[in-house]
């Protein structure tokens, strides 16, 4: 399990669930109550936290996700 989190797709799994979490904080969502707008605010910031991972995978100094070309 600890391999697959520093995996380029665990990096995002990390991010995207502390994005949600903290989204369906701000919204003050309630569990039981989940509507199509809360849904649609939780998965675009589920989404959104896809971006620094598609950035550090792009970035080829970067040798995390296996781009380093040296």
């Amino acid at each position: 399990m600890k391999n697959f989190l520093n995996t380029m797709v665990g990096s995002w799994l990390k991010v995207f669930i502390v994005a949600v979490l903290i989204e369906w904080q701000l919204l003050g969502a309630d569990l039981w109550a989940l509507n199509i707008d809360t849904l649609k605010h939780l998965a675009n910031a589920g989404w959104i936290a896809l971006l620094p991972v598609i950035i550090n995978y792009l970035n080829p100094n970067d040798p995390r996700y296996g781009q380093n070309k040296n």
